[in-house]
């Protein structure tokens, strides 16, 4: 259509046929690629040395799909005055990359990565998603706390029943914290709400605001809003697992019988890296 009609406060309705000829283009069935997202700060060449005496430490397993960006410096930066590094897929498969207390791990558009903590937690962060490592707190009770807080996203969280430390850490969503007693849980993080589901075990949801608190078992799931938690609901457990694709399989298949007692996987890594740099020393001593 050309040209301009002023109806004034009267309505117009206009009506016709499209259509189009012989030469025009038909759209393409083939869907649009995945494009990495840049990373919201400028690019540096690697991660600064990791303290081991930290008690929160988490380790990167796999990265799968696009590159993630990790940042180890302060989160009360904004991301755009960030320095981030740049991890490629697969590189650390297998060798594994330590991530400090307080740092950041970005998965962009197109990425998902597995990770493990010290205490024994494993959890696959799916696209577009924050998560930061948290230095322990002591709570009034006096117990002491290793945190994790997702800012955004969606993570799913396994903590193997009996692990020793899993009453021990919590997950800090936008508008409640949530405490593991040995469960596996899904947290999904929007600017409207945060969701938590639950998939096995007990999970015990605390709204920051209200207060108001919920336990919630296998299948149960809850909403949180500025206003409060909303009332416990069901979810279908079987079709949220299989959004999570091999996750499941890979717990299943992984060995946790030798990782009893906290910071005893991290420490065997570390014991054996320290045996490592001693033997590189007497090379040349």
């Amino acid at each position: 259509m050309t040209g301009h009609y002023n109806a004034g406060d009267r309505g117009l309705v206009v009506s016709g046929t499209f259509g189009a000829d012989s030469g025009a283009s038909v759209p393409s069935s083939t869907p649009a690629q995945t494009t990495q997202d840049p990373p919201p700060g400028p690019l540096i060449e690697k991660l600064p040395p990791v303290d081991w005496n930290q008690k929160n430490l988490s380790f990167i397993e796999t990265v799968e799909g696009n590159p993630i960006y990790v940042s180890a410096d302060s989160s009360d930066l904004p991301p755009s005055q960030r320095n981030w590094v740049e991890i490629m897929p697969g590189d650390y498969k297998g060798k594994g990359i330590v991530i400090g207390e307080g740092w950041t791990v970005r998965t962009p558009g197109g990425a998902e990565t597995v990770m493990r903590g010290r205490t024994g937690v494993v959890w696959r962060q799916k696209e577009r998603t924050w998560f930061e490592s948290h230095p322990r707190v002591a709570e009034t009770t006096p117990t002491v706390v290793v945190m994790g807080r997702l800012w955004q996203g969606i993570a799913n969280f396994y903590f193997p029943k009996g692990q020793a430390g899993a009453d021990k850490f919590e997950v800090s969503l936008n508008r409640v914290h949530t405490g593991i007693k040995g469960t596996n849980f899904v947290v999904e993080v929007t600017e409207q709400s945060d969701i938590v589901k639950v998939i096995e075990g007990t999970v015990e949801v605390t709204h920051d605001d209200t207060g108001n608190r919920k336990t919630l078992e296998a299948g149960n799931q809850v909403t949180a809003t500025v206003f409060g938690l909303s009332s416990v609901s069901g979810f279908d457990v079987t079709a949220e697992k299989s959004r999570w694709g091999s996750f499941y399989a890979e717990l299943e298949a992984d060995d946790f019988s030798d990782s009893t007692s906290e910071g005893g996987w991290f420490d065997r890594l570390k014991g054996f890296w320290d045996s490592f740099v001693k033997w590189v020393k007497s090379l040349f001593s």
